[in-house]
């Protein structure tokens, strides 16, 4: 699988982001070097926070600084083809299957145990079933605006832009799709991973992260507490936890589909009255 990797220069300066990065490279000798933070004591309960699209693990800068203060062990990757993980020149290398092997596989490595999911937005596909299938390895989830089809009309919207678009921005996506207004220097950090079009296959992908088949469901086995915003005009409504069984419901006042970059603070906030319930 062919590769490029964003140089270093193109995340200088990030604001509210000064945590150390670390590496691993995944699959059989040569594969993509996934980046991610991880923060906190080993001992603690790791917290796995998975960005959607077209996100990296800066959408969490407002939510980690409160897990980590709380005896969270934070862990946040940038997803392959995001961020500052190695990004597959072809849009097929780029899609589900592959970016559910790789979670795995830096799961196992990092071997975690008695974690909690947190995904947001188009990832929630990814983290369900990663939580299916690795269950073992999880003890409760967190899903953010999840976006399950693209049958909604902002859905469809964004799938058209995303695959049909001659230049996209990062930056403009999570602008449309957040209350608050982005500065100059967010903006800049949201596109820096995709300097060129040969770093944007991640992005060309995101729209086969979205189920085509209406029947698509997984069975969760665990507590989940479903999140959705009040400004958010592309994720699921309020009460879609009711799919998966129900379970814990908050809705973040004012928020947009974007919630950890309107709303990080109080999400975090939410996230540790969930794991209070949990018990350590």
């Amino acid at each position: 699988m062919d590769t490029v990797r964003a140089v270093d220069q193109q995340f200088a300066r990030l604001s509210g982001y000064p945590y150390a990065l670390r590496s691993m490279e995944l699959g059989d000798r040569g594969g993509p070097r996934m980046v991610y933070v991880a923060e906190g004591a080993l001992e603690h309960r790791p917290v796995l926070l998975l960005h959607g699209g077209p996100t990296w693990s800066y959408l969490w800068r407002r939510v980690m600084p409160s897990l980590a203060e709380a005896a969270c062990r934070v862990v946040a990757p940038d997803l392959i083809g995001f961020g500052r993980s190695d990004k597959p020149v072809r849009v097929k290398d780029a899609g589900v299957a592959r970016q559910l092997g790789w979670l795995r596989e830096m799961v196992e490595r990092l071997d975690l145990r008695r974690a909690v999911l947190v995904f947001h937005g188009m990832s929630a596909r990814l983290g369900l079933e990663l939580l299916a299938g690795s269950a073992d390895r999880f003890a409760a989830a967190v899903g953010v605006c999840p976006l399950f089809d693209a049958r909604g009309p902002e859905a469809l919207s964004l799938c058209g832009r995303l695959r049909e678009l001659d230049e996209l921005s990062a930056s403009a996506l999570v602008a449309e799709g957040s209350s608050a207004a982005l500065d100059e220097v967010t903006r800049r950090a949201y596109d820096a991973p995709f300097p060129d079009e040969e770093h944007a296959a991640g992005l060309r992908a995101l729209p086969g992260y979205l189920p085509d088949d209406e029947a698509w469901s997984v069975t969760i086995e665990r507590p989940l507490l479903a999140v959705s915003a009040s400004a958010d005009g592309l994720g699921a409504p309020a009460g879609w936890g009711e799919r998966f069984g129900g379970g814990e419901a908050v809705v973040l006042a004012g928020a947009g589909h974007y919630a950890p970059e309107d709303r990080g603070p109080e999400l975090a906030l939410a996230i540790l009255e969930f794991l209070a319930q949990l018990g350590r």
